[in-house]
């Protein structure tokens, strides 16, 4: 009684007024109405072209429940064609919608089926519209529909299968799927996450139709993890999880090319109706890719040629400082190399390689500092580069060969500009080469779907105190319409503070930095000081200085209007600073973002107005590893720090992302323990909440529980929180309650002293 007495007391911190030297701000806004679910900013989801570029899908409920709606932009048309029921407490919406070729209608991936929508039904008639059902299982994933619509591939209990559409009867092509032992036909959790940044695939259909590529993953070399579920009566439930961690084995990946069978006649194939058919015959027709190349190469990336008569595959070496383009025959196996990308310290592979007709394609590079897209032709000489100078290219949107263009979201670089995103087009060639057509490139982060076919896009605005608004517009930028949005707490978000970018001195020069000013800060007042909440990541190839809207920014302008100052600082080592500045990440963490924190600190000194005795310091991931390593290597820097999910040891992550950038264990030991904050755990001495979910896959709860038991060795005092069931990203009330629980303890150690 006298815990949960103390607990209830914590709660009630989070929700009181904070007690600061400062003249009286505006009523607290409260956190309830704030995080409320139901008052959340809303857009539609699953945005999907047609294949003529004119008719957009997507799932909206307009507060009558959810639908899936048809939008013909240049008509100003706006349909309402499938209502979707609830199942227990959700919709049964789709998991994703695969328009078919002619345009005549979707497939939509549901729960436990795969409906195909007749858009020539009466507009609203749901009964109509879905009942052409086609039953698959509830696991299956990965759907993809055949060039000519007439067949679905998908991943079935870790095997790759068919679907005929015509006849509803679907086919095995591979049986020696099991999950967590081999996988075809779909990624294992270590590419899906690192290489393919959670949205993998894993197979893909040829331009005939009449084969697919497919991964084969061999998992049965890596090591497993444990995934303890301890709310489960009466023991715990267990799920393994095989993991790769740093300098351990990966698991052994292979691609195969599988001429699909021959259909038998209609009337054989309708009388079987949905009965399946042995795979032996299919697997004996795979050929091979053989793409040999260095030990425990990563194959990233797999491409079709337009022609059919040829496979790309992204070739990745361990120490991912050599990425090859191969070109493979899909009927021997035989693979040549057609280019070869090299850096000294780590080459990303993105989602930007795309091969034209002509057998020409477009490849990605930072060989020039700042990422750029340069066009090849087919022997892989290079023909110019694409995009123009002081830009780094963040995605590439949309391809139009026969208009001979293509559209890019992108950062300005060398400056602050670096934290807005800008959409642009520009020539596949011609004599403007280089030369961008602005499509949105206001202050804030623009985003772009576009329609290959006909130039109409959706244009995404959202900026730091924006939440998402969506438009679509014409190849000219002309605004047709806007998507339907709603926005519940809109003028409750208007009243909290507004970020302020600025820069700040930094060691080896101007540092990307905002600040958000406490409700009620008057500058003229001498004897008014406040206490400041410093936000951080700090791992290369990141930012946090950025024109962006997101929820954790919402709960950092909720505090300043509790009186806080709340501040952020970038690293040399950011996205800000091109290539050369994230290598200054390669083989070391923590060092060159602790010299940014404390130059952070000593702008705040330069204030006045900051009481640098009261400061607190917190990150999540990357970010709580470096909350950590600040506070173990700056103690009494900051008064009190919040470590989410924190990487403490990077033995004990994964091998991809962690080798990228300090290389495998076995070539820089020293680098591993210099970089791992459990090896300061001793030197600790300020205030630390340390927090998990116990359903961590991506940074494992062990990272905690280690840090913890060094604490308790050294006889150092903590707190923690460990939360059931939450992944490495809190959702629901964990969510709220975390923020809750971060209010609480920022409340206890920064607020006055006596």
């Amino acid at each position: 009684m006298e815990k949960l007495t103390i607990l209830i007391c914590l709660f009630a911190l989070a929700t009181t007024p904070l007690a600061v030297r400062a003249e009286a701000g505006p009523a607290e806004v409260p956190f309830d109405r704030l995080f409320d679910t139901e008052g959340q900013p809303k857009t539609p989801s699953g945005l999907t072209w047609s294949p003529d570029g004119e008719s957009l899908a997507y799932l909206w409920d307009d507060g009558t429940g959810d639908a899936l709606w048809i939008e013909r932009p240049r008509v100003q048309e706006r349909q309402r064609v499938l209502d979707f029921p609830k199942v227990g407490k959700k919709a049964d919406t789709p998991k994703r919608m695969l328009w078919l070729p002619d345009g005549s209608g979707l497939l939509l991936h549901r729960k436990g089926g795969l409906a195909r929508l007749d858009l020539s039904s009466q507009p609203g008639d749901a009964a109509g519209a879905g009942r052409d059902l086609v039953a698959t299982g509830e696991d299956d994933e990965d759907f993809k529909l055949s060039p000519d619509g007439h067949t679905v591939s998908f991943v079935r209990h870790a095997n790759l299968w068919i679907l005929n559409l015509a006849s509803g009867k679907a086919t095995r092509l591979t049986e020696d799927g099991e999950e967590g032992e081999t996988l075809n036909g779909k990624t294992d959790w270590v590419y899906w996450e690192e290489l393919w940044g959670r949205d993998s695939t894993g197979h893909w259909w040829s331009p005939d139709n009449q084969r697919l590529a497919f991964y084969r993953f061999d998992d049965r070399l890596v090591e497993h993890y444990p995934l303890v579920d301890f709310t489960q009566v009466p023991y715990p439930e267990i799920t393994e999880q095989r993991y790769p961690k740093a300098g351990e084995r990966n698991p052994t990946v292979q691609i195969g090319i599988l001429t699909l069978p021959q259909p038998k006649e209609e009337e054989e194939a309708a009388s079987e109706g949905n009965g399946e058919t042995e795979a032996e015959e299919a697997e004996e027709a795979v050929v091979w890719l053989q793409t040999d190349g260095p030990e425990e190469a990563y194959l990233a990336r797999v491409h079709w040629l337009p022609s059919g008569d040829k496979v790309a595959v992204e070739r990745l070496n361990r120490e991912q400082n050599r990425l090859d383009l191969l070109l493979c025959d899909p009927t021997t196996g035989a693979c040549s190399t057609l280019l070869t990308e090299e850096n000294d310290t780590w080459v990303r592979v993105r989602n930007f390689t795309r091969f034209l007709q002509d057998g020409s394609f477009i490849w990605a590079s930072q060989r020039e500092g700042w990422n750029h897209l340069y066009l090849y032709d087919k022997s892989g000489k290079l023909r110019h580069r694409l995009t123009p100078e002081g830009r780094d290219i963040a995605s590439l949107e949309a391809l139009n060969e026969a208009e001979g263009w293509l559209v890019y979201s992108a950062a300005l670089t060398g400056g602050l500009e670096a934290a807005d995103r800008r959409v642009e087009r520009v020539p596949l060639w011609g004599d403007d080469l280089r030369v961008p057509t602005p499509l949105a490139t206001s202050p804030g982060s623009h985003g772009a779907t576009v329609a290959d076919s006909s130039g109409l896009w959706v244009h995404a605005f959202h900026d730091a105190h924006t939440p998402r608004r969506l438009t679509v517009q014409d190849g000219e930028a002309k605004v047709l319409g806007a998507l339907p949005s709603s926005d519940p707490n809109e003028a409750l978000r208007a009243a909290l503070p507004e970020w302020e970018f600025f820069t700040i001195p930094g060691p080896d020069g101007p540092l990307p930095a905002r600040m958000l000013k406490p409700v009620g800060f008057n500058p003229k007042s001498k004897k008014t000081r406040y206490p400041a909440i410093v936000y951080h990541y700090g791992c290369p190839e990141s930012q946090v200085v950025s024109n962006a809207w997101g929820t954790r920014d919402l709960w950092h302008r909720w505090m300043a209007s509790r009186g806080y100052a709340v501040f952020m600082v970038d690293n040399g080592q950011s996205n800000h600073f091109g290539k050369a500045g994230v290598n200054r990440g390669h083989r070391r963490f923590g060092a060159l973002n602790l010299q940014a924190q404390l130059a952070g600190v000593e702008y705040l000194k330069t204030l006045g107005w900051v009481d640098t005795d009261r400061l607190g310091l917190w990150g999540w991931s990357g970010g709580g590893a470096n909350t950590l390593y600040v506070l173990t290597n700056a103690p009494g820097t900051f008064q009190a720090g919040v470590s989410g999910a924190p990487v403490t040891n990077w033995r004990l992550y994964d091998t991809i992302w962690t080798e990228r950038y300090l290389d495998h264990p076995k070539d820089n030991p020293e680098g591993y323990v210099d970089s791992s904050p459990i090896t300061y755990a001793d030197q600790l001495r300020d205030h630390l909440l340390i927090v998990h979910g116990t359903a961590d896959d991506n940074v494992h709860p062990q990272n905690t529980l280690a840090f913890m038991d060094r604490l308790v060795q050294a006889d150092i005092p903590f707190e923690d929180a460990l939360y059931p069931r939450q992944k490495h990203g809190f959702r629901g009330k964990a969510m709220n309650h975390f923020y809750r629980r971060m209010t609480a303890f920022f409340d206890r150690h920064l607020k006055d002293a006596p």
